[in-house]
């Protein structure tokens, strides 16, 4: 990263699972060793992809589980991060896509950049959900300015597979996701009708 990543140009970019009870201690070293070799961090934070393999793991090499224990402590988690690494973006700092299919999560993104003045446009500060997910989330943040992305798998299907259903697993959520952008598509569409056959 020191190599390739500037003040005017960050390709390089690390994840930081939240789910790790490490994740804040990491956070703190990537951004001292950051500042101490003079470049720029960007990184993508999620909350994490394999709870059941680490905790298997953990179980069967007989130490204890580095994650949360639990989806509130590991939502916690993530927040915390996201407002420090917040703070960081607004010291110029750091980069930083924030992914997530969170609602509370984006929503206190977007207040905290809002409240440290963070250009929504600006590219230091992105937002990401995957493909086919969280529509509800992405399509708003685009139509006020911020940099929202569709992040797309890609690779053999025996290797897509296993990490999207890792995704359905884990964001036990999206069915209730799914109703809330299906109520939202509904009333988009009533307001579409509505307003094409009374503005005639």
């Amino acid at each position: 990263m020191p190599q390739f990543n500037t003040s005017t140009s960050t390709p390089i970019y690390n994840t930081v699972q939240a789910y790790l009870q490490s994740a804040h201690h990491t956070l703190r070293l990537d951004t001292a060793t950051a500042k101490l070799y003079n470049f720029k961090y960007a990184l993508k934070l999620v909350r994490g992809a394999y709870m059941v393999q680490e905790r298997a793991e953990a179980s069967g090499n007989g130490y204890p589980s580095p994650i949360h224990p639990d989806k509130p402590s590991t939502d916690q988690s993530y927040n915390k991060a996201l407002e420090y690494l917040l703070g960081e973006v607004a010291r110029g700092r750091v980069n930083l896509m924030v992914a997530s299919h969170n609602r509370p999560s984006v929503e206190l993104a977007v207040e905290k950049m809002n409240e440290l003045k963070l250009s929504p446009s600006d590219g230091s500060v992105v937002f990401g959900q995957l493909l086919g997910m969280a529509d509800h989330l992405t399509y708003p943040l685009a139509q006020e300015g911020y940099q929202a992305n569709k992040v797309l798998p890609y690779g053999p299907i025996q290797e897509v597979l296993p990490y999207l259903s890792r995704r359905a697993q884990e964001n036990r959520g999206i069915m209730l996701n799914a109703q809330v952008e299906l109520k939202l598509y509904q009333s988009e569409l009533k307001k579409r009708l509505i307003g094409r056959y009374t503005s005639n």
